[in-house]
């Protein structure tokens, strides 16, 4: 009983430290996002006529020219020596798509705070010493016992 009450006391008067650090930290986050942009360009249909008068001794008439294409038809000819020319403007929506036009950069930035860690006195660690030391005196104690205690019940 009095071995038991002896490793009980040096158990008591052991003691312990922390040995995990906290380190200032910085962390960086950049996020890209890259959209495509759709421009829409709205065209109102128009009709435009023009004439020219050629000045020939005698009368000139022509079929129709007409031309027609994406965004207008054109007619053309001569009558009674007078040059017609109609533009007729389709009224129409042109859709342009232009890749990557728009870049959102978002940066984030997170900064990890250390702690205050006080600096341990003589004194503090004086004993955590102590405590090491006494902590392996029990160690070989506990040992020591317990090789004894086999070794009675052997013979």
């Amino acid at each position: 009983m009095r071995k038991l009450l002896l490793l009980f006391i040096l158990l008591l008067i052991s003691s312990c430290r922390t040995v995990h650090e906290i380190t200032p930290g910085v962390e960086a986050k950049i996020t890209t996002l890259i959209k495509d942009t759709t421009i829409y360009i709205y065209i109102p249909g128009q009709k435009i006529k023009q004439f020219v008068e050629i000045e020939v001794e005698k009368d000139i008439y022509t079929e129709p020219s007409i031309i027609k294409g994406n965004y207008a038809t054109s007619v053309a000819y001569i009558h009674r020596s007078t040059l017609f020319h109609e533009l007729d403007e389709h009224e129409q929506e042109i859709r342009e798509t232009i890749p990557e036009a728009i870049r959102e950069v978002t940066r984030e930035r997170v900064e990890t705070v250390p702690v205050e860690v006080n600096i341990l006195t003589w004194w503090q660690q004086l004993w955590i010493r102590v405590g090491k030391f006494l902590s392996a005196v029990t160690a070989g104690v506990v040992v020591v016992l317990l090789i004894r205690m086999r070794l009675k019940s052997i013979f």
